[in-house]
C-alpha cells in the first residue's frame, strides 16, 4: 500500500511538473510575441475633408463596428473581464485625456486598422487588421478622416493583458486573434484605391471580408477563437444549414433587426448586427448575392 500510494506521489508531481512546464512554455511564447517589435513601413493616402467625405467615414465605422469595440464615444470599452481570458478592451481613440491616438499621423492609423500594430512596433491585442486590410484606400481614407475630427473624451481605460488561459489558448494556435497582426503578416496585403459600388458578388466579398473574424475565411462559422467559452457559435453562412433557405428579404431582416428566420432575436454583444443598419440596400444585397455563391459547407470548418 505504501508503494502504491509513494508511486501515485510520483505521478502527481511529474503531471504537475508538466501542467507548470507548459503553463511557463505559454506565458513566454506569448511574451514574446507581445513583447516583439515590428517594423512596418505603410505608404500614407490623401485624406478627404469635404462633409460628404466625413459623412461616409462615420458610416464606416459603424458597419465596420468600430464602436462595438470602443464604445459608443469611441472612448475606449470592455470586451472581455474575465480571470482565465484576462482584461481585453478596445482603447480611447478620441484626442482625449487617455487616448491612444493623439499623436497619431495618417499612416500610424493605417498601420493600426490594417496591420494591428501600433506607431512603435508593438502588437495590439484583438484588433481585427483581417477584417480590415483590405479596405480600399478611398474607404480608408473616408474612416480616418472622419476618426481625426472626433472630439475628445477624457477617459483612462485598463491596458488589455491576457490572462492564463488566453496564453494557453494562444500558444497552442487556438486564439490566433490575441495578437491579429500575425494573421496578416505572411499575406500579400495591396488595397485597391477604390472598388466599384454595384450590386455584384464581387462588390459583396469585399464587404464580407468584415465577416471573416467571426464566421471564418470559409464563411461557415463555429467557435469563435480566443473568445469565452460561453459565447454563441457563429453561424453558418454558406448554402447549407439554415441559410441555404434565406431569401433577400430574410437576410435584410436579420441586418436591420437583429431577427433571425426562425424568429430568434440576436445579441448585438455577439454578432453586431445594430452596426450593420448602417449598410446600405446595395452593400446588403451585395453581400447576400455574395454568400450564395459560396460552397455549401459543414457548420464550423471555418
Amino acid at each position: 500500500m505504501r508503494k502504491y500510494l509513494k508511486g501515485l506521489g510520483w505521478a502527481f508531481a511529474g503531471v504537475a511538473g508538466l501542467l507548470i512546464t507548459f503553463l511557463l512554455f505559454a506565458y513566454f511564447k506569448s511574451e514574446t510575441s507581445r513583447n516583439e517589435v515590428v517594423q512596418l513601413d505603410v505608404a500614407s493616402i490623401e485624406l478627404p475633408n469635404d462633409q460628404t467625405s466625413l459623412q461616409e467615414g462615420e458610416r464606416q465605422a459603424k458597419v465596420r463596428g468600430c464602436y462595438h469595440c470602443h464604445g459608443e464615444n469611441l472612448a475606449g470599452a470592455m470586451i472581455v473581464d474575465d480571470p482565465a481570458i484576462g482584461y481585453l478592451g478596445g482603447p480611447n481613440i478620441t484626442p482625449g485625456d487617455g487616448s491612444v491616438v493623439k499623436d497619431y499621423k495618417t499612416e500610424d492609423w493605417i498601420r493600426a486598422i490594417r496591420f494591428a500594430v501600433t506607431p512603435a512596433g508593438r502588437k495590439l491585442h484583438l484588433m481585427p487588421a483581417p477584417d480590415f486590410a483590405y479596405m480600399t484606400n478611398e474607404e480608408m481614407g473616408f474612416l480616418i478622416a472622419f476618426l481625426k475630427t472626433l472630439k475628445p473624451v477624457n477617459k483612462e481605460n485598463p491596458q488589455s493583458h491576457p490572462g492564463p488561459l488566453a496564453r494557453v489558448l494562444y500558444a497552442t494556435g487556438q486564439m490566433p486573434n490575441l495578437f491579429p497582426y500575425e494573421e496578416v503578416r505572411d499575406k500579400e496585403i495591396k488595397p485597391a484605391d477604390k472598388i466599384a459600388v454595384e450590386n455584384t458578388p464581387a462588390y459583396g466579398k469585399h464587404l464580407a471580408q468584415s465577416c471573416v473574424g467571426c464566421h471564418g475565411e470559409g464563411f461557415s462559422g463555429g467557435k469563435i477563437p480566443g473568445v469565452p467559452p460561453d459565447w454563441p457559435r457563429a453561424s453558418n453562412l454558406t448554402p447549407s444549414g439554415d441559410f441555404v433557405n434565406y431569401t433577400l428579404m430574410d437576410f435584410v431582416r436579420v441586418i436591420k433587426t437583429g431577427t433571425k428566420m426562425t424568429n430568434q432575436k440576436i445579441d448585438p454583444m455577439y454578432m453586431p448586427w445594430n452596426s450593420m443598419t448602417a449598410m446600405t440596400d446595395l452593400e446588403i444585397e451585395a453581400v447576400f448575392s455574395y454568400l450564395k455563391t459560396l460552397e455549401p459547407k459543414p457548420a464550423g470548418t471555418r
